[in-house]
């Protein structure tokens, strides 16, 4: 099964928030292969003792940040010429990761029978690929957060929440815009968490305008449920792009 992780970026800036990882390379490693990118696989105490045992990578060992490693040298720890020497490979066809995940056979690749050993290969291909997408995405934030406008972030925050929750969205009379325009002020500045702009995102008579404008309310609960939601996703990113700023 293919993984996703699509929100490496507010894991990185929660582990900045950390006091027993932050700037701390071997610290930092294990909390992100065990906490994000193994996460569901260490539940099993074999595989999280495997990963506590393991050398931290060179790329790990002077960094005080995980936004602090270069894609390209997460492409020279994850990549090599064959599946078995790539970073998910040498953890998932080890004997360990093979006798906790497999107990019922031999912990070796080469005696697992062909119905096992072509899905085990396409995972450790998907967890590879997934390791180098999420810190792509991971530099792809940071640039758009900093350079995303007011009215921008205004428009994100309603989509996500539409998409977090499924409310529906209306149609409006006029174009969205136009009518983002007319409420806030500094709209076409970048967003930087400046003070006055993030007390008009957090105004609750606009929280509420943005409600009843955009989604198919029906009635006073609806309003105070989205606007509750709306709020909550506008600290979202007051809080990311504080974070983001130091970087």
């Amino acid at each position: 099964m293919n993984e996703s992780f699509n929100n490496l970026l507010e894991f990185a800036l929660l582990t900045d928030e950390n006091k027993s990882v932050d700037d701390n390379g071997d610290a930092i490693f294990q909390h992100l292969m065990t906490q994000f990118f193994f996460k569901q696989e260490c539940r099993e105490k074999k595989i999280l003792g495997l990963f506590k045992k393991l050398e931290t990578p060179v790329q790990f060992s002077n960094i005080r940040k995980i936004t602090e490693i270069p894609l390209a040298e997460v492409e020279a720890l994850v990549q090599a010429e064959t599946i078995n020497e790539t970073f998910a490979g040498k953890i998932m066809l080890s004997k360990q990761y093979l006798k906790s995940v497999y107990p019922q056979h031999e912990p070796e690749f080469k005696r697992l029978p062909t119905e096992v050993q072509l899905p085990l290969i396409d995972r450790i291909k998907d967890k590879n690929s997934n390791i180098i997408q999420a810190f792509k995405k991971m530099y792809s934030d940071i640039d758009g957060d900093k350079k995303r406008t007011v009215l921008k972030l205004i428009a994100l925050v309603i989509k996500n929440v539409h998409l977090k929750t499924g409310f529906p969205l209306k149609k409006t009379k006029r174009p969205v815009v136009e009518i983002l325009k007319e409420q806030y002020n500094g709209y076409e500045q970048i967003f930087n968490g400046d003070p006055s702009v993030v007390a008009d995102l957090n105004d609750d008579k606009k929280i509420r305008f943005l409600a009843k404008e955009f989604f198919l309310v029906h009635n006073h609960k609806d309003i105070v449920e989205i606007g509750d939601l709306l709020k909550k996703e506008f600290q979202r990113f007051e809080w990311r792009m504080s974070r983001i700023l130091d970087i």
